[in-house]
């Protein structure tokens, strides 16, 4: 009686941990489309700005995704 009633609680553990792990996966594909889109923004935004010294801030998509992961980590 013991075993099949822990078999029954590790499936249950075991069920719980996948259904987390999705959630998981779709947070982090989520923000890593956030992420992507809010970088593509700015660029589009900031990409002919030129500061006081004659420099722009954004001189490729790659600037500003850079921009993105050094904000939003």
């Amino acid at each position: 009686m013991t075993r099949v009633h822990n078999s029954v609680q590790y499936f249950s553990i075991g069920t719980s941990f996948v259904i987390l792990l999705q959630e998981l996966i779709t947070t982090l594909y989520i923000g890593f489309l956030g992420l992507i889109f809010s970088s593509y923004f700015v660029y589009l935004a900031e990409k002919d700005e030129v500061d006081k010294d004659g420099k722009m801030h954004f001189k490729s998509y790659a600037d500003a995704l850079w921009w993105g992961v050094v904000s939003f980590c």
